[in-house]
Protein backbone atom coordinates (compact mmCIF):
# COMPACT_ATOMS: atom_id res chain seq x y z
CA UNK A 1 0.00 0.00 0.00
CA UNK A 2 2.77 2.42 0.94
CA UNK A 3 4.69 1.67 -2.27
CA UNK A 4 1.62 2.27 -4.44
CA UNK A 5 0.72 5.41 -2.48
CA UNK A 6 4.20 6.94 -2.73
CA UNK A 7 5.02 5.93 -6.31
CA UNK A 8 1.62 6.81 -7.74
CA UNK A 9 1.52 3.57 -9.78
CA UNK A 10 -1.15 0.88 -9.72
CA UNK A 11 -0.33 -2.07 -7.49
CA UNK A 12 -3.89 -3.36 -7.08
CA UNK A 13 -5.38 -4.11 -10.50
CA UNK A 14 -5.58 -0.66 -12.12
CA UNK A 15 -6.46 1.19 -8.94
CA UNK A 16 -4.22 4.06 -7.85
CA UNK A 17 -4.93 5.40 -4.36
CA UNK A 18 -5.63 7.25 -2.23
CA UNK A 19 -9.38 7.47 -2.64
CA UNK A 20 -10.99 10.65 -3.89
CA UNK A 21 -12.96 12.10 -2.19
CA UNK A 22 -11.19 11.09 1.04
CA UNK A 23 -13.00 8.98 3.60
CA UNK A 24 -14.02 10.96 6.71
CA UNK A 25 -12.01 10.10 9.81
CA UNK A 26 -15.16 9.53 11.86
CA UNK A 27 -18.75 8.64 11.07
CA UNK A 28 -21.29 7.99 13.80
CA UNK A 29 -23.30 5.73 11.49
CA UNK A 30 -20.38 3.25 11.45
CA UNK A 31 -19.59 3.45 15.17
CA UNK A 32 -21.23 0.08 15.85
CA UNK A 33 -18.78 -1.57 13.45
CA UNK A 34 -15.82 0.22 15.00
CA UNK A 35 -16.83 -0.95 18.47
CA UNK A 36 -17.04 -4.58 17.34
CA UNK A 37 -13.68 -4.49 15.57
CA UNK A 38 -12.08 -2.85 18.60
CA UNK A 39 -13.45 -5.49 20.95
CA UNK A 40 -12.66 -8.38 18.59
CA UNK A 41 -9.07 -7.16 18.24
CA UNK A 42 -8.48 -7.92 21.94
CA UNK A 43 -9.54 -11.54 21.53
CA UNK A 44 -6.11 -12.71 22.60
CA UNK A 45 -7.43 -12.81 26.16
CA UNK A 46 -8.26 -16.51 25.95
CA UNK A 47 -4.51 -17.18 25.90
CA UNK A 48 -3.80 -15.28 29.13
CA UNK A 49 -4.53 -18.19 31.56
CA UNK A 50 -2.15 -20.46 29.67
CA UNK A 51 0.54 -17.79 29.57
CA UNK A 52 0.03 -16.94 33.25
CA UNK A 53 0.34 -20.56 34.33
CA UNK A 54 3.81 -20.82 32.77
CA UNK A 55 4.95 -17.40 33.99
CA UNK A 56 7.16 -17.46 37.08
CA UNK A 57 6.84 -13.77 37.93
CA UNK A 58 3.08 -13.38 37.79
CA UNK A 59 3.27 -9.81 39.08
CA UNK A 60 4.57 -8.78 35.63
CA UNK A 61 1.42 -10.01 33.85
CA UNK A 62 -0.28 -6.64 34.12
CA UNK A 63 2.57 -4.96 32.25
CA UNK A 64 2.62 -7.69 29.62
CA UNK A 65 -1.14 -7.51 29.06
CA UNK A 66 -1.13 -3.71 28.97
CA UNK A 67 1.72 -3.69 26.42
CA UNK A 68 -0.12 -6.27 24.31
CA UNK A 69 -3.35 -4.23 24.38
CA UNK A 70 -1.47 -1.05 23.45
CA UNK A 71 0.33 -2.79 20.56
CA UNK A 72 -2.91 -4.29 19.22
CA UNK A 73 -4.72 -0.95 19.52
CA UNK A 74 -2.03 1.00 17.67
CA UNK A 75 -1.59 -1.67 14.98
CA UNK A 76 -5.30 -2.03 14.24
CA UNK A 77 -5.80 1.75 14.31
CA UNK A 78 -2.92 2.43 11.89
CA UNK A 79 -3.92 -0.37 9.50
CA UNK A 80 -7.56 0.73 9.51
CA UNK A 81 -6.65 4.37 8.90
CA UNK A 82 -4.23 3.60 6.05
CA UNK A 83 -6.47 1.08 4.29
CA UNK A 84 -9.63 3.20 4.56
CA UNK A 85 -7.78 6.27 3.30
CA UNK A 86 -6.14 4.37 0.44
CA UNK A 87 -9.04 2.28 -0.86
CA UNK A 88 -11.97 4.41 0.28
CA UNK A 89 -15.56 3.29 0.73
CA UNK A 90 -15.88 2.39 -2.97
CA UNK A 91 -12.93 -0.02 -3.23
CA UNK A 92 -12.51 -1.46 0.26
CA UNK A 93 -13.83 -5.02 0.68
CA UNK A 94 -15.86 -6.18 3.72
CA UNK A 95 -12.74 -8.17 4.63
CA UNK A 96 -9.83 -5.98 3.54
CA UNK A 97 -7.55 -8.94 2.79
CA UNK A 98 -9.68 -9.57 -0.31
CA UNK A 99 -8.29 -6.37 -1.80
CA UNK A 100 -5.04 -8.30 -2.28
CA UNK A 101 -6.63 -10.75 -4.73
CA UNK A 102 -5.70 -8.37 -7.57
CA UNK A 103 -2.35 -7.29 -6.12
CA UNK A 104 0.51 -7.36 -8.65
CA UNK A 105 2.99 -4.89 -7.17
CA UNK A 106 3.25 -2.90 -10.39
CA UNK A 107 4.59 -5.89 -12.32
CA UNK A 108 3.21 -7.75 -15.33
CA UNK A 109 1.53 -6.72 -18.56
CA UNK A 110 -2.14 -6.05 -19.24
CA UNK A 111 -3.66 -8.24 -21.97
CA UNK A 112 -7.01 -7.47 -23.59
CA UNK A 113 -8.63 -10.80 -24.43
CA UNK A 114 -11.67 -9.18 -26.01
CA UNK A 115 -15.32 -9.11 -24.92
CA UNK A 116 -14.31 -6.81 -22.09
CA UNK A 117 -12.06 -9.45 -20.52
CA UNK A 118 -8.75 -8.01 -19.30
CA UNK A 119 -6.04 -10.06 -17.63
CA UNK A 120 -2.54 -9.38 -16.38
CA UNK A 121 0.31 -11.71 -17.30
CA UNK A 122 3.90 -11.91 -16.19
CA UNK A 123 3.22 -10.92 -12.57
CA UNK A 124 6.39 -11.28 -10.47
CA UNK A 125 6.54 -14.36 -8.19
CA UNK A 126 7.13 -12.18 -5.11
CA UNK A 127 3.93 -10.23 -5.88
CA UNK A 128 1.97 -13.47 -6.26
CA UNK A 129 3.42 -14.69 -2.96
CA UNK A 130 2.36 -11.50 -1.15
CA UNK A 131 -1.12 -11.60 -2.71
CA UNK A 132 -1.60 -15.25 -1.80
CA UNK A 133 -0.31 -14.84 1.75
CA UNK A 134 -2.42 -11.78 2.62
CA UNK A 135 -5.54 -13.20 0.96
CA UNK A 136 -5.31 -16.60 2.63
CA UNK A 137 -3.93 -15.55 6.02
CA UNK A 138 -7.30 -14.95 7.78
CA UNK A 139 -8.47 -18.40 6.69
CA UNK A 140 -5.34 -20.10 8.03
CA UNK A 141 -5.52 -17.99 11.19
CA UNK A 142 -9.13 -19.05 11.78
CA UNK A 143 -8.20 -22.65 10.96
CA UNK A 144 -5.64 -22.58 13.77
CA UNK A 145 -8.07 -21.04 16.27
CA UNK A 146 -10.99 -23.33 15.39
CA UNK A 147 -9.67 -26.48 17.14
CA UNK A 148 -8.66 -24.47 20.21
CA UNK A 149 -12.21 -23.15 20.57
CA UNK A 150 -13.72 -26.57 19.86
CA UNK A 151 -11.47 -28.33 22.38
CA UNK A 152 -12.21 -25.72 25.06
CA UNK A 153 -15.97 -25.91 24.44
CA UNK A 154 -15.83 -29.70 24.40
CA UNK A 155 -14.07 -29.82 27.77
CA UNK A 156 -16.62 -27.41 29.26
CA UNK A 157 -19.56 -29.44 27.91
CA UNK A 158 -18.09 -32.70 29.24
CA UNK A 159 -17.58 -31.28 32.74
CA UNK A 160 -21.04 -29.72 32.68
CA UNK A 161 -22.54 -33.11 31.71
CA UNK A 162 -20.62 -35.39 34.09
CA UNK A 163 -19.58 -32.88 36.75
CA UNK A 164 -16.12 -31.43 37.27
CA UNK A 165 -15.09 -34.14 39.74
CA UNK A 166 -16.48 -37.16 37.87
CA UNK A 167 -15.71 -36.13 34.28
CA UNK A 168 -14.01 -39.02 32.40
CA UNK A 169 -10.94 -37.00 31.41
CA UNK A 170 -8.96 -40.19 30.70
CA UNK A 171 -11.60 -41.69 28.39
CA UNK A 172 -10.42 -40.53 24.96
CA UNK A 173 -13.60 -41.74 23.22
CA UNK A 174 -15.87 -39.60 25.36
CA UNK A 175 -13.47 -36.63 25.20
CA UNK A 176 -13.38 -36.91 21.41
CA UNK A 177 -17.18 -37.12 21.24
CA UNK A 178 -17.60 -33.94 23.28
CA UNK A 179 -14.91 -32.15 21.25
CA UNK A 180 -16.73 -33.09 18.06
CA UNK A 181 -19.89 -31.74 19.67
CA UNK A 182 -17.97 -28.52 20.35
CA UNK A 183 -17.37 -28.16 16.61
CA UNK A 184 -21.08 -28.11 15.79
CA UNK A 185 -21.95 -24.43 16.53
CA UNK A 186 -19.27 -23.13 14.15
CA UNK A 187 -20.12 -25.63 11.40
CA UNK A 188 -23.86 -25.01 11.66
CA UNK A 189 -23.33 -21.24 11.65
CA UNK A 190 -21.07 -21.39 8.58
CA UNK A 191 -23.68 -23.48 6.76
CA UNK A 192 -26.25 -20.69 7.12
CA UNK A 193 -24.10 -17.53 6.92
CA UNK A 194 -21.07 -17.18 4.65
CA UNK A 195 -21.24 -13.44 3.93
CA UNK A 196 -18.16 -11.88 5.55
CA UNK A 197 -19.93 -8.54 5.86
CA UNK A 198 -22.77 -10.08 7.89
CA UNK A 199 -20.36 -12.13 10.01
CA UNK A 200 -18.28 -9.03 10.75
CA UNK A 201 -21.41 -7.18 11.87
CA UNK A 202 -22.12 -9.66 14.65
CA UNK A 203 -18.74 -11.25 15.49
CA UNK A 204 -18.03 -8.63 18.12
CA UNK A 205 -21.20 -9.52 20.04
CA UNK A 206 -20.00 -12.99 20.97
CA UNK A 207 -16.55 -11.65 21.74
CA UNK A 208 -18.07 -9.07 24.09
CA UNK A 209 -20.16 -11.76 25.78
CA UNK A 210 -17.23 -14.17 26.14
CA UNK A 211 -14.48 -11.71 27.08
CA UNK A 212 -16.31 -8.96 28.98
CA UNK A 213 -19.73 -10.00 30.29
CA UNK A 214 -18.96 -13.54 31.50
CA UNK A 215 -15.51 -12.82 33.04
CA UNK A 216 -16.77 -9.78 34.93
CA UNK A 217 -19.70 -11.73 36.38
CA UNK A 218 -17.35 -14.62 37.20
CA UNK A 219 -15.06 -12.22 39.05
CA UNK A 220 -17.88 -10.63 41.03
CA UNK A 221 -19.48 -13.88 42.18
CA UNK A 222 -16.14 -15.63 42.81
CA UNK A 223 -15.12 -12.85 45.19
CA UNK A 224 -18.48 -13.06 46.93
CA UNK A 225 -18.18 -16.83 47.32
CA UNK A 226 -14.67 -16.55 48.78
CA UNK A 227 -15.65 -13.82 51.21
CA UNK A 228 -18.65 -15.85 52.29
CA UNK A 229 -16.40 -18.64 53.51
CA UNK A 230 -13.94 -16.06 54.91
CA UNK A 231 -11.18 -16.68 52.36
CA UNK A 232 -9.19 -13.78 50.96
CA UNK A 233 -9.88 -13.22 47.24
CA UNK A 234 -6.41 -11.72 46.75
CA UNK A 235 -4.11 -13.79 44.53
CA UNK A 236 -0.81 -13.39 42.69
CA UNK A 237 -2.81 -11.87 39.84
CA UNK A 238 -4.12 -9.00 41.94
CA UNK A 239 -3.74 -5.53 40.36
CA UNK A 240 -5.05 -2.04 41.19
CA UNK A 241 -8.01 -2.91 38.94
CA UNK A 242 -9.02 -5.99 40.95
CA UNK A 243 -11.99 -4.19 42.46
CA UNK A 244 -15.71 -4.96 42.45
CA UNK A 245 -16.58 -1.58 40.95
CA UNK A 246 -14.21 -2.18 38.04
CA UNK A 247 -15.88 -5.52 37.29
CA UNK A 248 -19.32 -3.90 37.47
CA UNK A 249 -18.15 -1.08 35.19
CA UNK A 250 -16.87 -3.59 32.60
CA UNK A 251 -20.11 -5.57 32.82
CA UNK A 252 -22.33 -2.49 32.43
CA UNK A 253 -20.27 -1.06 29.57
CA UNK A 254 -20.32 -4.40 27.74
CA UNK A 255 -24.11 -4.70 28.04
CA UNK A 256 -24.58 -1.14 26.74
CA UNK A 257 -22.22 -1.80 23.83
CA UNK A 258 -24.02 -5.03 22.93
CA UNK A 259 -27.42 -3.34 22.94
CA UNK A 260 -26.09 -0.45 20.86
CA UNK A 261 -24.52 -2.83 18.32
CA UNK A 262 -27.66 -4.98 18.00
CA UNK A 263 -30.00 -2.00 17.60
CA UNK A 264 -27.65 -0.27 15.11
CA UNK A 265 -27.16 -3.45 13.06
CA UNK A 266 -30.91 -4.12 12.88
CA UNK A 267 -31.65 -0.52 11.85
CA UNK A 268 -28.93 -0.55 9.16
CA UNK A 269 -30.08 -3.87 7.71
CA UNK A 270 -33.71 -2.74 7.78
CA UNK A 271 -32.73 0.43 5.92
CA UNK A 272 -30.83 -1.53 3.29
CA UNK A 273 -33.76 -3.91 2.72
CA UNK A 274 -36.14 -0.95 2.42
CA UNK A 275 -33.91 0.67 -0.23
CA UNK A 276 -33.77 -2.53 -2.27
Amino acid sequence: VAASWISGTAHFDEYIGPSDPPVPLFGFSSLYLLLQVSIFSTAYQFAIPGIADACRNKSSLLKISAATCAFIFVTVWVCSLVLSRFFGAQWIQPSSNLNWVTYHGGTGTIVDEGNGAITRTGVAPWAKAIAGFVTAFPAFDSLAVFPLCSISLGEILMEAWFGSETAPTNDWKKRTAFRLLGCCPQIIGAAFVSDLDVIANYAGLFTTLSYSVCPSLLSIYSVRALRKIKVSPDTAYKTPFSKDWVAWMIFTTAIVVMLFVVISSVLVESGEKTET
